[in-house]
């Protein structure tokens, strides 16, 4: 019997680069992370000093990795009606996208990764104050409105935002979020399967905050 249990422990597993001794999945994790060298963007300094996530971002409107290779594809079922989804959808707000397929892992690994970015994305935007799309919030609009006009401020309906005067109002109408713009995608590494909750929460603040210094002209830090 307890040759047998020693057997089983000593079992290797193989994998698509070869065959690995049995360990347990973090320690494995730990190890692929480690041997992962230069990447530059998103760092974390806790367990994992390698980063979370590469950014690109473009001013113009592109669609995702999976829509683009269809849409370049002429053979593909789907060709003309992605063609056709992408001529239709508003040239607005902020497109952006998470790409898990620079890590070389399992997909059910991959699918985890884009799962736990995409929703820090929305809930930093959320905080923000912009809705899923990079567009203010009706909420947050109205609430500018209401300062504005409290201020002294009248609405301008060449553009539907307040129209204000004064140090105070420049104030409110400063404080007034824009409307995000371009194409963002964000690219996971492997050390998002390993970063807790509140670090993944606050790599989604920070690629909001990248993508309204984008948007605004400003040089991204």
């Amino acid at each position: 019997m307890s040759s047998l249990r020693n057997s089983v422990s000593s079992r290797s597993l193989p994998t698509a680069r070869g065959v690995i001794p049995r360990q347990g999945l973090v320690e494995a994790l730990q190890n692929k992370i480690a041997s992962k060298e230069n990447l530059k963007d998103g760092k974390s300094g806790k367990h994992h000093p390698q980063p979370l996530y590469q950014l690109s971002w473009s001013r113009k409107y592109e669609p995702g990795f999976s829509a683009k290779h269809i849409m370049e594809n002429k053979d593909h079922a789907l060709h003309i009606p992605m063609q056709e989804r992408y001529a239709r959808r508003p040239k607005e707000g902020l497109w952006w996208y998470v790409n898990p397929n620079g890590m070389k892992m399992k997909k059910v690994m991959r699918t985890a990764a884009t799962w736990k970015m995409k929703a820090a994305i929305r809930r930093g935007l959320e905080s923000q104050g912009y809705d899923v799309n990079g567009l203010p919030r009706r909420e947050v609009l109205d609430m500018s409105d209401l300062e504005a006009r409290e201020a002294g401020g009248i609405r301008d309906a060449s553009n539907d935002k307040p129209k204000v005067e004064g140090t105070r109002e420049r104030g409110l109408e400063a404080k007034m979020p824009q409307a995000l713009l371009g194409t963002l995608t964000v690219m996971c590494q492997p050390p998002i399967l390993l970063a807790s909750n509140e670090e993944i929460s606050e790599a989604g603040v920070t690629i909001v905050e990248k993508a309204i210094r984008l948007s605004n002209g400003k040089k991204s830090k």
